[in-house]
This record gives structure tokens, C-alpha cells and sequence, in this order.
């Protein structure tokens, strides 16, 4: 199972962002990025990707590296980096 921001947030990047140079390496709006973060947790029915704050793909990149960020444990562990 994917999370519902992440699935979201990668749609977007991959609907309008291919093209475009830096997009993970140029912060969002904090203020945006915190409100969009809300408004996913307060669930699926309040999604609104045609709101224009879903536009700016830094603001989609910064809330996709927040989330990632937050989680309790990391993706890759120190022991799954060794090869």
C-alpha cells in the first residue's frame, strides 16, 4: 500500500514535472506545505488537486520530502545500505 500523499504527490510530478530542472532541490512555501498537509490528513474527500495550491510542483516536492522526513523509521536503515 502506497500513502495517499505520496501516491498524490508523485501523480503530480510525474503529470507535470519530468521536464523541469530542480524540483526537489528548491524549497515550497512552508505556509502552503503545512496546509496542504492538513488538508490530506483530514482525508481522501477534501483532496482538491485542481486547487491552485497544488500547482507550484515545489510546494508538491516539499511535501512529499516532509512526509518522507517525518516518518518514524527511514526507508533505507543503516544495515540495508551495506552492500
Amino acid at each position: 500500500r502506497v500513502p495517499l500523499i505520496v501516491a498524490a504527490c508523485c501523480r503530480i510530478v510525474e503529470a507535470r514535472g519530468l521536464e523541469s530542472t530542480g524540483i526537489y532541490r528548491v524549497p515550497g512555501n512552508n505556509a502552503v506545505v503545512s496546509s496542504l498537509q492538513e488538508q490530506l490528513n483530514r482525508g481522501p474527500g477534501d483532496i482538491n488537486l485542481q486547487d491552485e495550491r497544488w500547482q507550484d510542483l515545489n510546494v508538491i516536492s516539499s511535501l512529499l520530502k516532509s512526509f518522507f522526513r517525518k516518518l518514524p523509521e527511514p526507508l533505507f536503515t543503516d544495515g540495508a545500505l551495506l552492500f
